[in-house]
This record gives structure tokens, C-alpha cells and sequence, in this order.
């Protein structure tokens, strides 16, 4: 596994800025030296600019927590070279390996079926399905068409590896072999989150300012606590699951009659939200993520109606205090540690900041033994935008730091 101390992190930038690529060296059996200098042609040769970082990311490690984009993140924040970085998922033991793919600063969703397409082309072969990969982004070919021809040619392992029927339509099934999925309550605390946030600033040479609390006194145990708060997170954690399924169930039932571009754009938008939001499902995630991903969910299901209808879509603000309470109502004056600002706000907390009260019920989750209010916390996107509240393109702002 590669962890993101600063020794491998300098030995993978150095990499990356001498020839685009770095195979960690427990992967040499798998990549040659010969499939190493064949990566490197590839992407000496490509119209792209592309970073090839094979390795596995360490799920123990606070920065990274088992995925790619995490390490990319990391790299590009240092070396600031835009581009297309290719990483590797985490993968069942078995399984073949899987590149993660992740456009900096910007991000082109669609570029994950080239990966696929890849992987079912070259199941024993990571240099082959790496150097596949990049030529397909670069070709600018029709991904989606390759994606079925790929499927035709081996059916059995496209539904193996992710979970798909075939024969009679295709839909996605969370409860099969698709990828490593994460069940009950969740193993991954919240404290862990501040920690990483700690590692991040110390790292680029600042502090984290101690988050205050929630204001509201808190008398209950700590056993108590715990267990109301995981009860909480695997009730959330049961709707992100059941809406994810819902929105690949209706993508997969959808017909569609309109061929506008704005309808194509919502269908795209669609398809987005859900490779994202069950991305964010399969792997190892926090009880922040599933919210994320239950907003997803919602908003790709909007999307995809949209679609349907022959109409464009554009995301909505959902309210600023908590994304379970849905959409935003209006913008309400919140005043906090002494400052006013407008943020959306739905009827409910709208009439208690009217008079003069908290909202009730704002998203908290547990740090240092106390829930505190999300928008206190170091979540990355999802406290910096609100949760889609501040920045409805949410989309391009859960791979930025």
C-alpha cells in the first residue's frame, strides 16, 4: 500500500514531472520494466497531458483513506500541473486491478468508461489496460459504444466485475460483486476527519483553527451519545444506499424520445450524478459521505426527469443547515461569530432565524466527543459548498481541494 508521507510523495512527484509516470514498487511483478517504459511512451506520444500513478492508496492512512483521487489530490496540489491523473481503485483480492480517473483542475466524468473499457479488454494486464486507457481518452472516440462492444465480447466478466445483467437490459446491483461495498455502521469515525484535516494543514505549513462547538449544551453520556449518532448515521447511511439503487434502477428503465441538446445535457448530468454518488457508496466512506451521496442521488433523479421530459436541468440550493431538510426556500440573514451572511435556508429554519433563534435540527456529526455542525468541520466539499447549498455545480467541487 502507499501511504502519503513525504518521502513517497516526493518520489512520486519527481516521477511524474521527469517522465508522467510512477508504479509503487509492490506492483513490479505486475508491471514490468518493459510495461513501465511502454506506459511512458504512451504518454510521451498522447495530445493530453497525462499522469500515471500506479499504486494502491493505504486505507488506514488519513489523507488518502484507500482512494486514488485522494493522492492525486495530493500531488497535484504540489506539483500544480493540470491534466488527466490516472490512479488505481482499492479492488477485491481476485479481482483485476482498476484505474480511477481524475482531470485537474477541471473534471470530464465520462472519461471512467475509458477505464472500464480497458480493464474488460485487459483483466491480467495493468500496463496493456493503462496504456489502453490513455489512448482511448486521447482518440476521442465514442467511449459509450466501445463500452458495449467490450461488454458483447465478454458478458460474464463485465457482470462479475460490476454487477451488471445482461441479456435483458442492464442495472446496476449494489448487492452483487460490483465493487467493495460498506454496510451497517460504518467503521470510519468522524473524529478521523479532523485528523486529516490537522495532517493537511500541517502538511502545506499551517494550523487548524480549533472548531468551536455547537452552542447547544450536550448532558447525555458518551456511550449514549455514540449510540444515538450511529443509529443516525446508518439511518442516513440506508437512504444514500436505497436512493443510489433508485436513480441506476430509473436510468436503466428511462426512454427517452427527446434528442435536444438539453435534454442530452440532463440525460449526462443524470448519468454524473449517479457514477459519482455510487462511486462514493462502493468504497470505504464516512457518514458526511452518504449525506453527499444521498444529495446526489436526489439531484440526478432530477436530472434524469428532466431528461425524460425533453427539458435542461440545473441543481438547485438545497437549505444551507442541513441538505435532509431539501430544497431552499428562500435566503435568510444568519448571523455567526459576529458576522452576518445570506445562505439558502428552507421554511422551517427561515422561521426560526426570524426570531432570533437557532435552526433546528442542523447537520452535526461527531468530533472530539461532541457532534458539531457540519459547516464547522474539514469535510472538503461537502462543508466548503454546503453540501450544494453555496455552489449548486457540485460536481466539479468534490475533486478540488
Amino acid at each position: 500500500m502507499t501511504g502519503s508521507d513525504e518521502a513517497t510523495l516526493t518520489a512520486i512527484e519527481t516521477a511524474l514531472e521527469d517522465d508522467g509516470v510512477w508504479v509503487a514498487p509492490e506492483l513490479a511483478t505486475q508491471v514490468t520494466a518493459a510495461g513501465e517504459q511502454q506506459i511512458e511512451q504512451a504518454v510521451a506520444k498522447a495530445a493530453h497531458h497525462f499522469y500515471v500513478v500506479l499504486a494502491q492508496p493505504d486505507a488506514d492512512d488519513p489523507l488518502l483513506n484507500g482512494r486514488p483521487e485522494q493522492l492525486t489530490g495530493l500531488i497535484y496540489d504540489d506539483i500544480q500541473a493540470p491534466g488527466i491523473y490516472l490512479g488505481m481503485e482499492l479492488t477485491r483480492a481476485g479481482e483485476p486491478p482498476e484505474l480511477r480517473i481524475t482531470e485537474r483542475p477541471e473534471q470530464n466524468y465520462g472519461y471512467y468508461v475509458a477505464a472500464r473499457i480497458a480493464r474488460l479488454e485487459h483483466p491480467d494486464d495493468l500496463a496493456a489496460a493503462t496504456i489502453t486507457t490513455i489512448e482511448l481518452i486521447d482518440s476521442g472516440a465514442d467511449l459509450d459504444a466501445k463500452l458495449e462492444q467490450a461488454q458483447a465480447k465478454d458478458p460474464e466478466l463485465y457482470e462479475r466485475l460490476y454487477g451488471y445483467q445482461t441479456g435483458g437490459g442492464s442495472r446496476p446491483d449494489h448487492g452483487g460483486n460490483a465493487l467493495p461495498a460498506v454496510g451497517g455502521v460504518l467503521a470510519v469515525a468522524l473524529v478521523g476527519i479532523v485528523v486529516t484535516a490537522w495532517l493537511r494543514r500541517r502538511r502545506r505549513g499551517g494550523s487548524l483553527a480549533a472548531a468551536s462547538t455547537s452552542g447547544r449544551a450536550l448532558a447525555l453520556p458518551e456511550a449514549v451519545l455514540r449510540t444515538v449518532r450511529a443509529a443516525e448515521d446508518e439511518r442516513n447511511e440506508s437512504r444514500a444506499q436505497s436512493a443510489v439503487l433508485k436513480l441506476g434502477e430509473a436510468i436503466d428503465a428511462a426512454e427517452l424520445s427527446a434528442t435536444s441538446a438539453r435534454a442530452r445535457a440532463s440525460w449526462r448530468a443524470a448519468l454524473d450524478h449517479y457514477d459519482v454518488a455510487s462511486r462514493i457508496m462502493d468504497r470505504q466512506h464516512s457518514p458526511a459521505d452518504a449525506v453527499g451521496a444521498l444529495v446526489l442521488a436526489e439531484r440526478g433523479e432530477a436530472a434524469l426527469q428532466a431528461a425524460v421530459k425533453g427539458r435542461g436541468w440545473s441543481p438547485g440550493r438545497r437549505c444551507y443547515f442541513n441538505p435532509l431538510h431539501g430544497p431552499a426556500t428562500t435566503t435568510a440573514t444568519w448571523s455567526d461569530g459576529g458576522r452576518s451572511v445570506k445562505v439558502p435556508s428552507c421554511e422551517a429554519c427561515t422561521r426560526a432565524l426570524r426570531a432570533g433563534q437557532e435552526p433546528p435540527d442542523i447537520l452535526d456529526f461527531v468530533a472530539d466527543g461532541e457532534p458539531r455542525h457540519y459547516f464547522r468541520l474539514d469535510l472538503g466539499a461537502w462543508s466548503r459548498t454546503g453540501f450544494g447549498a453555496l455552489d449548486p455545480d457540485l460536481l466539479p467541487q468534490l475533486l478540488r481541494r
